[in-house]
């Protein structure tokens, strides 16, 4: 699974190894929210993860998500650090609910991935 994140998550997150086969890459630019939508299905990605609870909850955003097929994951934290740790203690489910949600919205909690 390909996991792109956005510029607000730490530089050094598109280090992490990939691990329970994700594969995850930082978005280093700055686009409208449509536009990142379109990129990370046009690179491949499967997921886009964000910190921005507003942009996810947005009708345009959740129909374009869906009908490019790229899966919304947003993080219930707005704090990059912890956002990232989360991540990191959550990446196999991640990868299962992806693959089972495609298109649609998850929630990274601290306590995991959920719908």
């Amino acid at each position: 699974m390909k996991l792109l994140v956005d510029s607000s998550f730490p530089k050094r997150l598109h280090q992490l190894p990939n691990r329970h086969g994700v594969d995850v890459d930082r978005y280093d630019g700055s686009a409208p929210d449509r536009d990142l939508v379109r990129y990370a299905a046009e690179a491949g990605y499967d997921a886009l993860l964000v910190l921005d609870q507003e942009l996810v909850t947005r009708p345009a955003i959740r129909e374009l998500a869906e009908e490019v097929g790229v899966t919304l994951v947003c993080s219930v934290t707005d704090d990059p650090v912890d956002a990232e740790t989360y991540l990191r203690s959550s990446l196999s489910t991640l990868a299962e609910r992806v693959r089972r949600w495609r298109g649609g919205l998850l929630w990274l909690r601290k306590a995991g991935v959920s719908p």
